[in-house]
């Protein structure tokens, strides 16, 4: 099965910074851009930092990987250039992408080029990951 990629609401922007405020329910991370035509756009995430959780994957996005344990000082989230998806109804970040295209490639390409950089995966180790999950 195929799909069309269809181009959704996104700016080029800079991350000026990201900070904790406290709110009703709590406290949260407020995610202050730049876009290209100088205007302000926020985007909200909840205020702890775990693994799968928005603020986690927003980090990843823009190249940022943290593992467990790891500690980031939000004063460092800054002149990050990236891409941000606005939810048009709220005007608000809903997604940020340190990269959104790979320039005239097709997929194909980039996943041998990927695979090509990676050790093979050997039956012992496939083994051993069924064994994890049966």
């Amino acid at each position: 099965m195929t799909k069309n990629i269809e181009l959704g609401n996104e700016s080029q922007a800079i991350l000026t910074e990201v900070v904790e405020k406290q709110g009703k329910t709590g406290t949260y991370l407020m995610w202050v851009f730049q876009d290209q035509d100088g205007n302000r756009k926020v985007g909200f995430t909840e205020s702890e930092i775990r693994t799968g959780n928005r603020p986690w994957t927003w980090l990843c996005m823009l190249g940022i990987v943290l593992r467990p344990g790891d500690v980031v000082d939000l004063k460092d989230l800054t002149a990050i250039e990236c891409s941000i998806f606005i939810d048009a109804e709220k005007d608000i970040v809903r997604m940020v992408a340190k990269v959104t295209r790979v320039a005239g490639k097709r997929v194909e390409e980039v996943k041998k080029e990927s695979s090509a950089s990676e050790k093979p995966v050997t039956d012992s180790a496939n083994a051993e990951a069924e064994d994890l999950f049966n």
